[in-house]
């Protein structure tokens, strides 16, 4: 085996490392460690076996590797690796089109300034071809790095708009760097042409570095005035809490007060043999002491949250009925208060300004298989989602309020869920998924 059969078969493997390498510290994974190492292998091993195959032999079919390298990818994101659907099709794109484009912008400008021509520089194994490919790997591992890098800040872009551009700006830059060097081809490699190669090719990747900079420099900054509103809340809900608790106290003094006021009568009434009337005072303080259960879970944050809204809907005359077999223990508290205060809250506000006789809220925190769901319902007299398909909020301070639904949809993506609004029969139904990660 000479020293060329060596090299391309090394490089090969290399760069089947560093792409399925990069796809999976880009994406989370499952939770099962042999698995994930499995899969990722055997997907490297193929792709490697793939690429040596069409190293040695012709191709049958134009782009039949690129073809195949891209799908076995797509499976592997698709299949093994968790994250937001939309970038699992896209990066796998992103990351080939990358290869592509600086692949080409390396060897052409390589092969200018070498005074070589491209076929060669291309197909024949020399001192040269082996000096380009070590660089155009290097180029290609610190550009994979810089991705990475971005990736794992966590910034998240959600809006239909943001994510069609990052789709459409992925296909663009492959499809231009594949059009960039076919024109090439079709011009014989002529070196008279190569410069305005070598331009379009450095365009299109600053084009798109300050597009993609942009879109996410966008993106964190939604990111942050979402994070100052749900502070906002946060701070409103705990001075809410406090303000609750205070009314509890206020309420176990005063019945204290009545109570020993009304042992007291109990016992003279007893004394002087008035049975019934004592009986029906007790009877009274029976129903007075009819106070909801506190605790419905083992998480006091979960509890507390609860036992709040009920106490607003209760004030409100809005019949609240509950459902709470998950403590959600993987929600950090402070999103807890806010997802739960946010779509109870909501749905109060809405029952508050509608006249109907019958209001009634269902809250049901639950959890199946590998995922928990905060689930809101209440009556409406009127389709929600036509009237007001982006469910604003009426209340005056539009600044501080109608924010609740991008809130609540920020922490369940969070937290690798989404959240789904429906109506039907006359109930409006929100629901905040959760990736449950015990």
């Amino acid at each position: 085996m000479n020293l060329g059969i060596i090299v391309e078969v090394l490089v090969n493997f290399i760069q089947q490392f560093m792409f399925i390498g990069f796809l999976y510290l880009f994406f989370d994974k499952e939770t099962n460690k042999v698995k994930n190492v499995l899969a990722f292998w055997i997907t490297v091993i193929f792709l490697f076996t793939v690429c040596n195959y069409f190293t040695f032999h012709e191709l049958t079919f134009n782009h039949l590797d690129s073809i195949i390298g891209i799908s076995v990818m797509l499976i592997y994101t698709l299949v093994f690796l968790k994250g937001a659907l939309y970038l699992r099709v896209i990066i796998p794109f992103v990351v080939f089109g990358v290869n592509i484009a600086i692949s080409y912008l390396n060897l052409y400008v390589m092969a200018y300034f070498g005074n070589i021509p491209f076929v060669d520089a291309l197909t024949f194994s020399t001192a040269f071809r082996y000096l380009y490919v070590a660089t155009t790997n290097l180029f290609f591992m610190v550009t994979l790095l810089v991705l990475l890098r971005i990736g794992k800040k966590n910034i998240q872009i959600s809006d239909i708009p943001e994510i069609l551009s990052f789709l459409f700006i992925s296909i663009i830059i492959y499809v231009a760097a594949l059009s960039d060097m076919i024109l090439y081809e079709v011009s014989g490699f002529n070196t008279a042409v190569l410069p305005y190669v070598v331009i379009i090719c450095l365009s299109i990747f600053v084009l798109t570095g300050m597009f993609w900079y942009l879109l996410l420099k966008i993106s964190r900054d939604n990111k942050l005035k979402t994070d100052l509103l749900l502070s906002k809340q946060r701070e409103e809900m705990y001075k809410n809490s406090v303000l609750s608790t205070n009314e509890y106290i206020e309420k176990v003094s005063r019945m204290k007060h009545d109570m020993k006021n009304n042992a007291m009568a109990i016992n003279c009434l007893i004394a002087e043999g008035e049975y019934e009337k004592a009986k029906a005072i007790c009877d009274s303080l029976s129903t007075k002491l009819n106070i909801p259960n506190m605790s419905y879970c083992e998480n006091p944050v979960l509890n507390a949250i609860i036992n709040v809204e009920i106490d607003k809907a209760l004030h409100n005359n809005i019949d609240f009925s509950y459902t709470i077999t998950e403590n959600l223990s993987f929600v950090d508290d402070v999103d807890i208060v806010s997802v739960i205060g946010n779509i109870c809250d909501n749905a109060i506000e809405y029952l508050l300004n509608v006249d109907t006789e019958k209001k009634h809220l269902t809250l049901e925190v639950s959890s199946y298989k590998d995922y928990s769901y905060v689930t809101c319902k209440n009556n409406i007299i009127s389709s929600i989602l036509k009237d007001n398909p982006e469910m604003k909020s009426t209340k005056a301070k539009s600044d501080l309020h109608g924010k609740g639904m991008n809130i609540l949809r920020e922490i369940a993506q969070k937290y690798g869920g989404d959240l789904l609004v429906k109506e039907c029969k006359g109930e409006l139904t929100v629901s905040a998924i959760f990736q449950n990660k015990k």
